[in-house]
């Protein structure tokens, strides 16, 4: 009996050590993009845990020259170029990096954001041919622009992007640039915005079965 109890145990931790590979691999490689919100609608604190936020998801991926590429810029009035994808290859330096942009304040102008983004991807910039592009963009404010047009451009270069909203967002606005509700998160505030860490992942990283994005965490 201890001997089929054993096998069995054997098996359900061969399983689970099994999904948690297939979610380290998953995102082994790529070109990941974060643009993030340093609008006036966010506070110090607010904007501190964003960059944590985004510290936290970078962690979580294999960083390296021939592995996943971490690019960054804000945006306000104006896109704040951070590093392109050819910068960093490693996360010491990139998570450094990160946690030390700065905020601003200002006003949303997201969809300006969007079309300065695209840049990102170019060769130029340390982006790849034979690998997936991803664009997230963080934000807890409407944009005074339209984000549509400038969305669906990244998407036409097979760009997918995810869209994370903090607070009272326009949901509306986050499905046009995410373009499928499955890539748009909310949270009612920042002080929840860890709590959706695993579900973002989950899908960025193309998990089979990642659990359902409720509209308010």
């Amino acid at each position: 009996m201890m001997g089929k109890t054993s096998f069995v145990f054997s098996l359900i931790v061969a399983a689970l050590l099994s999904g948690l590979a297939a979610q380290r691999t998953a995102c082994k490689t790529g070109d990941f993009v974060f643009l993030l919100d340093r609008s006036t609608s966010i506070n110090q604190d607010g904007h501190n845990i964003m960059k944590n936020f985004t510290a936290a998801l970078v962690d979580s991926f294999e960083v390296g020259e021939k592995l996943v590429h971490i690019g960054l810029c804000q945006f306000s009035d104006k896109p704040k170029d951070e590093f392109y994808l050819n910068k960093y290859y490693n996360k010491e330096d990139l998570n450094t990096h990160i946690l030390e942009v700065d905020y601003t304040g200002g006003n949303s102008y997201l969809g300006r954001a969007l079309d300065h983004i695209k840049n990102y991807f170019d060769e130029s910039r340390g982006s790849r041919d034979q690998v997936p592009k991803t664009l997230v963009v963080i934000t807890d404010g409407d944009s005074l622009d339209d984000v549509e047009d400038a969305a669906d451009i990244l998407r036409d270069r097979n760009i997918t992007l995810f869209a994370i909203g903090v607070g009272d967002v326009h949901v509306l606005q986050l499905l046009q640039i995410a373009g499928t509700p499955e890539r748009v998160f909310t949270v009612r505030n920042y002080d929840v915005l860890h709590s959706i860490k695993q579900r973002v992942l989950d899908v960025m990283c193309d998990d089979p079965n990642p659990p359902p994005s409720p509209l308010h965490h």
